[in-house]
């Protein structure tokens, strides 16, 4: 079921006691939008699945192949990472994390790679340019 971003109440503004014969109103009806939301406000954020789909095509667009492999066996013990294998990038990340670690990951890996040749929705390339910013401050610090 698809739910509205906007919580929006379509209210007739007159228009309804003059009726043709046939039953409808001939004359135009105008309608004003009730928004609960305020100016400035931004509730429409994007589900987690759809932010982790929206990672996962960057990394295939950036020619990256990601996979979700058990890495909590032997001595790997790891959430994820990035790596290079005979010429190819590649990101591993721990099948068992829910969604939103495996976002946290990553967004962790992608924020390190060059994106500016991609196309991706505001919302991640904000996520995405604020983990990076944070990753350069703490790089600052140490």
């Amino acid at each position: 079921m698809c739910q509205p971003i906007y919580p929006l109440q379509i209210k007739p503004c007159g228009g309804g006691e003059n009726r043709a014969p046939d039953g409808f109103s001939h004359r135009p009806l105008s309608f004003s939008l009730d928004s609960k939301m305020h100016f400035g406000e931004n509730n429409a954020t994007m589900k987690d699945e759809t932010l982790l789909q929206s990672l996962e095509d960057a990394a295939r667009r950036l020619s990256i192949k990601l996979s979700y492999e058990e890495l909590r066996k032997g001595e790997v013990a790891s959430h994820g990472g990035i790596f290079c294998l005979r010429g190819e990038r590649r990101i591993i990340i721990h099948r068992g994390l829910p969604t939103a670690e495996r976002i946290e990951v990553l967004t962790d890996i992608l924020s390190g790679v060059d994106l500016s040749g991609i196309h991706l929705p505001p919302e991640v390339r904000e996520r995405l340019e604020r983990t990076a910013e944070k990753k350069a401050l703490q790089a600052a610090e140490a």
